[in-house]
C-alpha cells in the first residue's frame, strides 16, 4: 500500500511484486541480495516443514492404519514417495500461479474451496455424539468434490462462480451435509460408539480426580482463576480505552472491552471468595 503511493501505476499481478519493488528502491544492491537470500531460505524452510508434516500424515495417519504390520523400511519409503509427490504438486501449482490469477487469488480460492470442508467436520464432531469417523470423512470428501466440480468443471459449461459464491458454496455445502447427517442419525437414535467410550472414560477420570482432589489442587485452581481474571480485566480495560480513543466506530471495541472486563472481574471475584 505504501508503494502504491510512490508508484500508483501498478496494475494486475504487478501489485504482488510491490514489496520487492519497494526494496529495490530503498536498498543498496548488496543488502537487496541479502534480503532476497533470506526470503528464499525462509520460503524453503516453510516448504520443507510443510512437506514433512504432510508426509508424516500420509505415512502414520493413513498408510500405517491401513497396513499396521508395515515395516520401518516400508514406512520410510512411503514417507519419501509422499514427500516427492507433495513437492512436485507444489512446484506445479507455483508454475501455474500466474495463469490462475496470482498468488492472492489462489490462496483465497483454495481457502474458500477447502477451508470449511476440512475443518468444520472435525469441529462439528466435538459437539456431536452421533458423528463417526466415516460420516466426518464422507462429509469432507463429498464437500471437496462438489467444490472442485464448481471450480474446474462447471466453468467449461458456462457456470463459473465468482469469489463470493465460491465462499458461499464452500461454506454451505459441508454445513448442509453435516446437518443432514445429524438429522438422519438422530431419527435413527444412533449414538457413536466412540462417544460412549469417551463418556465412560471421562466418568472414570472424574471419579479418580475427585478422590485425589486435595487442598493443594484447589489452591492451584484459585490461583489460575486469579491470574486469568487479572489478565482479562486489564485486557478489557485496554480495549475499552482504545475504543474511546478511536475517532469513529467506537461502539464495537468499547462493548467488547467492557464484556472482557466484566468476565475478568467475575473470575477475580471467584478466586477471592476463599483465601489462598
Amino acid at each position: 500500500m505504501i508503494y502504491r503511493v510512490y508508484n500508483p501505476s501498478l496494475s494486475g499481478l504487478e501489485n504482488e511484486g510491490a514489496y520487492l519493488l519497494m526494496c529495490k528502491e530503498a536498498m543498496p544492491d548488496g543488502l537487496l541480495g541479502l534480503m532476497l537470500g533470506g526470503m528464499i531460505f525462509a520460503t524453503a524452510s516453510s516448504l520443507n516443514a510443510t512437506l514433512n508434516i504432510s508426509a508424516g500424515v500420509v505415512t502414520n495417519d493413513i498408510f500405517k492404519r491401513m497396513r499396521p504390520d508395515a515395516s520401518e523400511k516400508t514406512l520410510m519409503n512411503v514417507a519419501r514417495i509422499s514427500t516427492w509427490g507433495f513437492g512436485i504438486m507444489a512446484i506445479i501449482v507455483a508454475l501455474l500461479i500466474r495463469s490462475m490469477g496470482g498468488i492472492v487469488n489462489v490462496v483465497i480460492s483454495v481457502a474458500a474451496l477447502t477451508g470449511v470442508p476440512v475443518y468444520l467436520p472435525v469441529i462439528w464432531s466435538l459437539f456431536s455424539k452421533r458423528q463417526t469417523a466415516r460420516t466426518i470423512l464422507s462429509a469432507t470428501f463429498i464437500s471437496l468434490a462438489i467444490n472442485l466440480i464448481f471450480k474446474f468443471v462447471t466453468p467449461h459449461f458456462g457456470l463459473a462462480l465468482d469469489r463470493t459464491w465460491e465462499m458461499i458454496v464452500g461454506t454451505a455445502v459441508p454445513v448442509i451435509l453435516l446437518a443432514g447427517i445429524e438429522v438422519v442419525l438422530k431419527a435413527k437414535e444412533f449414538i457413536a460408539p466412540e462417544y460412549m467410550a469417551y463418556i465412560s472414560g471421562r466418568n472414570v477420570r472424574m471419579r479418580q480426580e475427585n478422590a485425589g482432589d486435595t487442598e493443594e489442587s484447589k489452591r492451584t485452581d484459585r490461583f489460575t482463576q486469579k491470574v486469568l481474571g487479572i489478565g482479562l480485566g486489564l485486557s478489557g480495560v485496554l480495549i475499552t480505552v482504545l475504543g474511546f480513543i478511536a475517532e469513529e466506530n467506537i461502539v464495537v471495541p468499547v462493548a467488547v472491552g467492557l464484556v472482557v472486563t466484566l468476565i475478568g472481574i467475575y473470575l477475580l471475584i471467584l478466586s477471592l471468595r476463599r483465601p489462598l
